[in-house]
């Protein structure tokens, strides 16, 4: 997988470069978070359309399974950070990631920017949103609640 900006690929890259994209892109972001001296036992995957991803939602979701598996291997637990049509139009229908922390399958959060605009209606969406991976809790909705206070967040 490449960047779009640097002109992709000819032909289309494969499921094993993708995955090794992610896989090594995580683990240069590991590296560089360590170098300095900052450490977090939790990563959110941020996958939105403003970001590069390639036509071919298999490529991507093997992206996304390298970054998630290499931070896993660092203990680190990974959340996902996008909207409904965003994650289904990238990482198509059917993709639901996985994760082992410590030997142990556990589910991956996600992170709702769903354009709410009051700190009520994001608690409300708490109890009413379903994730957009399925089995997988929502932990926190974003919303805007003035122009002035740009991603304000609640925790479910």
């Amino acid at each position: 997988a490449t960047s779009a900006s640097a002109g992709g690929t000819s032909p289309a890259p494969s499921l094993c470069a993708g995955y090794n994209f992610g896989y090594n892109t995580a683990e240069h972001a590991y590296a560089y978070a360590v170098s300095q001296h900052l450490s977090a036992r939790f990563w959110w995957l941020d996958v939105e359309e403003a970001n590069s991803w390639s036509p071919n939602t298999a490529v991507n979701d093997a992206v996304a399974q390298g970054a998630i598996d290499a931070l896993n291997a660092h203990g680190i637990r990974v959340g996902a950070y996008s909207v409904p049509y965003m994650w289904k139009n990238i990482m198509g229908q059917s993709f639901t990631p996985t994760q082992t922390i410590d030997g142990k399958p556990v589910a991956i959060p996600t992170w709702f920017p769903i354009g709410i605009t009051s700190r009520t209606g994001a608690l409300n969406a708490c109890n009413t949103k379903a994730s957009f991976i399925p089995g997988s809790p929502v932990w926190i909705i974003q919303y805007e609640e003035s122009s002035t206070a740009v991603d304000q967040n609640v925790a479910c």
